[in-house]
């Protein structure tokens, strides 16, 4: 994250300036005092250093998780407010940002059951014990995503289904539910 958010500034200044990547670092003190965009990008630098801060922070474990959970959802936030969610209010800015949490809850259970399993190398007593609660994180993820992702189509579309079809929308749409279905398709066979 501390890598790539100054890399994401950069180009964000290039395609404001509409000039090359080395003309965006003459206009970067410009564009971070004078446009929204180039202020959140800021914040999401000064954000990306303080998650590095808090994932390598010693002390408690449950403090530095805390620290690493809202410095990260203050990050999806300041995402939230450069998308193309700020068209369409607040409300379509918060979704968004519910919508962020959701996913990435889920991807960052996935990942680190999927961590746990092949780097710890825990055993199947654990991967059995930890399974429901990951089908309860996802079950939930996939609802909130559903909706959220609902009300940004209707939004998009102006609940007519030709406007998304030709909306920008519409293959991001298509490629998420690619992602998301095979895996809404595995379901327990039982309960323990």
């Amino acid at each position: 994250n501390l890598a790539l958010t100054p890399v994401g500034l950069i180009i964000a200044v290039r395609d404001m300036a509409d000039t090359t990547i080395a003309g965006a670092f003459g206009f970067l003190p410009r564009a971070v005092a004078n446009t929204h965009a180039g202020r959140m990008w800021a914040m999401r630098v000064a954000l990306a250093a303080l998650l590095l801060g808090a994932v390598a922070m010693r002390g408690r474990a449950r403090a530095r998780a805390a620290l690493v959970c809202a410095v990260s959802g203050a990050i999806l936030f300041v995402i939230a407010t450069m998308s193309h969610a700020v068209d369409h209010g607040a409300t379509a800015v918060a979704l968004y940002f519910v919508h962020e949490l959701a996913a990435g809850t889920w991807a960052g259970a996935l990942l680190a059951v999927y961590i746990v399993v092949t780097v710890v190398d825990a055993g199947p007593d654990w991967l059995s014990a930890v399974t429901p609660r990951l089908s309860r994180v996802a079950g939930w993820s996939v609802a909130v995503l559903a909706a959220t992702g609902a009300y940004t189509a209707a939004v998009v579309s102006h609940l007519e289904l030709g406007n998304l079809k030709r909306s920008d929308y519409c293959p991001a749409l298509g490629l998420k539910r690619a992602i998301a279905a095979p895996s809404l398709l595995f379901r327990r066979s039982h309960r323990p």
